[in-house]
């Protein structure tokens, strides 16, 4: 997971899979759906040793480190997912959960929900997802935010689909000071679709971690 702007630094990053799944529909289309789960943990101690080798020096805070970007995808799957035995058990279930998110999209239920309204249209064929069509998508499903920005970074994995993570800091609200929503968002058909994989929270001081963490704050 990459934040948007600023500089990742080793504790907030955490390995997230990503699982996809082709579907035939009766109406002859081939759709892909796609899920995310956040498998490890921000803050790992095998992360952070593993993630040792590909830091530099902060562009935005003298004295600290930052992760280099380059290279460190290939560094995740080979530390934790070429062999998934290398996982915690709590980090199997996790990817069966993933596995199990997918397989419950079949053809039939897919088709059934094709009429319920989308986000957005768009007659352009080779459509690329922008900044500011993310962040408006953003807007439609998640609603304005109460705090003080909203940030939103995106990453591509085919053609035609994007990991969306939406980051909303200085949250109005006394336990919680940011709150990070990662969903997929694909074209199809003319259409904008989104889907809500995890919601992440951060903690205010006392309050619980200050990490990003599905834990619920106190």
């Amino acid at each position: 997971n990459w934040s948007e702007g600023g500089c990742p630094e080793p504790q907030d990053m955490a390995v997230i899979v990503r699982g996809e799944r082709k579907l035939n529909l009766t109406t002859g289309e081939t759709i892909y759906a796609n899920a995310d789960m956040q498998v490890v943990d921000p803050g790992d101690s095998r992360l952070m040793t593993a993630l040792q080798t590909k830091l530099k020096d902060s562009t935005c805070e003298p004295g600290k480190k930052e992760v280099v970007y380059e290279g460190t995808n290939e560094l995740a799957k080979e530390k934790f997912l070429n062999n998934l035995d290398q996982l915690a058990a709590g980090e199997k279930e996790r990817v069966d959960q993933l596995r199990k998110i997918l397989m419950a999209i079949s053809p039939k239920t897919v088709t059934a929900t094709a009429g319920s309204p989308a986000v957005d249209k768009t007659t352009d064929s080779k459509v690329s997802l922008t900044q500011d069509k993310a962040l408006s998508l953003a807007q439609g499903q998640l609603g304005t935010c109460d705090c003080t920005s909203r940030n939103v970074a995106l990453s591509q994995t085919n053609s035609n689909t994007w990991t969306v993570t939406v980051t909303d800091n200085g949250l109005n609200d006394d336990s919680m000071t940011a709150k990070q929503i990662m969903a997929t968002v694909s074209y199809q058909n003319g259409m904008w679709t989104w889907m809500t994989n995890q919601q992440l929270f951060r903690c205010a001081p006392g309050r619980g971690h200050q990490n990003f963490s599905a834990e619920l704050c106190l």
